[in-house]
């Protein structure tokens, strides 16, 4: 309940008409001091401050936060990550688990850095302006406590950049059905000035699906479609003439076999029907219109990465909070060879190893909040190339992503961790999974059961992906038959 009277307390304390006498009196503290609740713990009320970076008085008042932290390459929950913080400070330091602010998954890469410096850069790497991630600090120095929270903004925003995203897909697809109806002439003077326009007249198939799509579907199916409501097969025999020469058009464009029963290939019958869908491909997370024919597989006609990467460009500013760095001069670097890799070496080259490196060779810490596809990626070491140009890379490969500096300490983010980690469990789940994994006899069928049905299809394959004694769960509708099947399993 500590929280739910916090949020309380703080209302009253936002709605109480003589509230603006007390900003003069909070402005004379030497700490920043962004908001004043009592709290009720136990028997008695603890002062609850809401503060912004950690400051140097806060440090000299309290030692703990000058201790050194050092974490090796991994995926962490912010809840674990605090954790880990909180056994060198004897328990001072922990995320709420109520509000969602120990849920988001980062790679943390941290350097014999003080726990300070680490809270520093942890609160703004999540943060957003006006969306923030806020330490709050309970008790008197020098036995504080530091309770990271998600503000409710910040609570709202991976819904409202959901909502964004949506509305920019349908806008998107609404200009393309009419730059559609434009005759060659029109659109290619349009496309002068005009990306849209420019696109539909270097890749005419583009305007072909999106003729066939205003020719067979009324208004009302195609919203159905774009809002992930409805998959439509289509007859290719009762399409319109636009939409013959759509799949004309799609078919020539390339060869298409199927295996035969002796093991050979042969040539593929032409499609007798088409789907159209919104898929979410990627890291991109955001909505594609895709338009799939048998044996030819599927095209994107709209949305994914472009509509992301535009995003993205307009979230930035709110990601550069007033106390980051937008650049720093290391940036600049060329990285250094190592004369040797150390002994912990992974099999699998994949991006916290090759974060590791740069941290070493750049010999700065690194905090990274990418969306969990981004967990296979392979990208080159980066050794030998200027940092700045190594991040850039690795952007194009994926998604456009943001960085900035706090101390010396590197923070990544690109916009995909909005949509994907509603694909994650939260932390108090993972808590409670990897204790009853710990117990000598395994999780019992009836657990493994409960806890399949609680979660998403994307949470059971992310779920199978971490824990390999799960991994049957990565197998699609496999978990969803556990509770009518009980003897596929007797204990995971």
């Amino acid at each position: 309940m500590q929280e739910d009277r916090i949020g309380r307390r703080r209302r009253v304390i936002a709605d109480n008409p003589g509230s603006h006498r007390t900003n003069a009196w909070r402005r004379v503290f030497a700490y920043t001091i962004l908001e004043l609740a009592f709290v009720w713990l136990g028997h008695g009320a603890a002062l609850a401050l809401e503060i912004g970076p950690i400051t140097a008085p806060m440090r000299a008042d309290d030692p703990r936060l000058e201790q050194r932290l050092s974490v090796r390459a991994g995926r962490w929950y912010v809840g674990a990550l605090c954790e880990r913080m909180a056994d060198i400070t004897e328990g001072a330091v922990v995320a709420n688990e109520r509000d969602g602010a120990a849920d988001p998954r980062v790679i943390a890469i941290l350097r014999d850095i003080t726990l300070a410096d680490a809270m520093n850069a942890l609160r703004p790497l999540l943060s957003y302006k006006d969306a923030p991630y806020i330490w709050d600090r309970y008790g008197d120095a020098p036995a504080n406590r530091y309770v990271l929270r998600r503000s409710l903004n910040a609570q709202r925003l991976a819904a409202e950049v959901d909502a964004r995203i949506q509305a920019d897909f349908e806008a998107e697809c609404a200009k393309l059905l009419r730059l559609s109806r434009l005759n060659n002439d029109d659109l290619k003077e349009l496309a002068r000035d005009d990306a849209m326009a420019n696109n539909m007249v270097r890749f005419p198939r583009v305007a072909e699906a999106w003729r066939m799509l205003g020719d067979s579907l009324s208004s009302d199916m195609l919203n159905a479609v774009l809002r992930g409501a409805q998959t439509l097969t289509l007859t290719v025999a009762d399409l319109p003439a636009s939409g013959q020469r759509f799949v004309t058009t799609v078919w020539s464009e390339g060869q298409h076999t199927i295996l035969t029963p002796e093991g050979g290939r042969a040539e593929a019958p032409e499609p007798k029907t088409i789907r159209v869908q919104v898929d979410h491909v990627g890291p991109s997370a955001a909505p594609v219109l895709v338009i799939g024919l048998p044996h030819a597989g599927g095209y994107g006609y709209a949305g994914g990465l472009p509509l992301l990467r535009r995003l993205s460009i307009g979230y930035l500013p709110a990601w550069i909070l007033p106390a980051d760095r937008a650049r720093d001069p290391r940036e600049d670097a060329v990285l250094p060879r190592p004369s040797f890799e150390p002994s912990d070496q992974p099999q699998t080259e994949n991006l916290a190893w090759r974060l590791t490196q740069l941290a070493r060779a750049a010999r700065i810490s690194v905090f990274c909040r990418l969306s969990h596809p981004y967990d296979a990626m392979q990208p080159p070491a980066p050794y030998g190339q200027v940092l700045s140009d190594w991040i850039d890379a690795l952007g194009r490969q994926r998604a456009l992503m943001q960085t900035k500096w706090q101390s010396d300490t590197l923070l990544i983010s690109s916009s995909g961790w909005i949509t994907h980690d509603a694909d994650q469990t939260t932390w108090r789940t993972e808590k409670a999974l990897r204790k009853s994994l710990r117990r000598k006899d395994g999780m019992t069928f009836q657990e493994v059961a409960a806890l399949a049905a609680s979660m998403t299809d994307q949470q059971a394959l992310t779920i199978g992906a971490d824990h390999p004694s799960l991994a049957f769960l990565r197998k699609p509708g496999l978990y969803a038959a556990l509770g009518q099947a009980p003897d596929l399993i007797s204990h995971a």
